[in-house]
C-alpha cells in the first residue's frame, strides 16, 4: 500500500466529522458508497435497535448508514483485507455499512428498507418485518397500496417478538449473499496502481 493510502487511512481514522469521513472515504474507495442514510425507516425498528445495540460495544454514538457496492464476507486477499481495514474503521466511528443487495432507500423519505430478496429471506427466518415488503417506507404509503396485514392497530408495522435475537438478525445481514460485480477488480486496480 502506498504512503499516500496509508496517511489517508490515517487521516480516515482521526476524522470526527461526517463530511470528513465521506471526503477521506470517497479517496480511499472512490465510487464505493451508492447512498448516505439517516435511519431505517420506521417499520424496522428492531434493526435500529441492533445499530444501536452495535455502538454501545463499541462505545460510539450512531452516525449514518452506508449503502456500498461491495462488503467482502471473508478476508481472503489484499483487496478484502483492505476494504475490512476502512469498514472498521468506519463502523468505530458509528456508521452501519450494508451491501446495495440489502438495503434500498425509501424515495419519498430518504429512510432505509430492506431489498425485496432480504425481506424474503427474513421473513422465512423471523417475524419481526411487516407482513408484505414495500418498496418505500409504510409510513408515507397511502391506503391504496397498503393491505390490512401490513400495519398493526396503530398504523404502524407490527413488530412482534421472536426468538431470533436483535444480534442474530445483524450477523445474517453481515454474512447476505454480495451482489457479483466487478467491483473487487476495481479495488485491486486501485491498490495495484497505488504502488507506482
Amino acid at each position: 500500500m502506498s504512503s499516500n493510502l496509508e496517511a489517508t487511512l490515517e487521516l480516515l481514522y482521526k476524522a470526527t466529522l461526517h463530511e470528513e469521513v465521506m471526503k477521506y472515504l470517497s479517496e480511499l474507495l472512490p465510487e464505493w458508497t451508492e447512498h448516505v442514510v439517516e435511519q431505517y425507516a420506521p417499520e424496522y425498528l428492531e434493526l435500529e435497535k441492533t445499530w444501536d445495540e452495535i455502538c454501545k460495544k463499541v462505545n460510539t454514538d450512531k452516525a449514518k448508514i452506508l449503502i456500498v457496492r461491495y462488503l467482502p464476507m471473508k478476508m481472503d486477499n489484499d483487496n478484502d483485507r483492505y476494504i475490512g481495514t476502512i469498514a472498521d474503521i468506519l463502523v468505530s466511528k458509528g456508521y452501519l455499512l450494508r451491501r446495495s443487495s440489502e438495503l434500498i432507500v425509501c424515495p419519498n423519505t430518504g429512510y432505509a428498507i430492506v431489498s425485496k430478496k432480504m425481506f424474503e429471506y427474513f421473513k422465512r427466518h423471523n417475524n419481526i418485518f411487516p407482513e408484505k415488503w414495500y418498496p418505500h417506507a409504510l409510513s408515507v404509503s397511502d391506503s391504496s397500496t397498503q393491505d390490512d396485514g401490513a400495519l398493526g392497530s396503530n398504523g404502524r408495522a407490527s413488530l412482534e417478538s421472536t426468538s431470533l435475537e436483535s444480534a442474530s438478525l445483524e450477523s445474517v445481514l453481515l454474512t447476505a449473499p454480495v451482489a457479483s460485480g466487478s467491483f473487487e477488480s476495481e479495488v485491486k486496480v486501485a491498490l495495484d496502481s497505488s504502488d507506482e
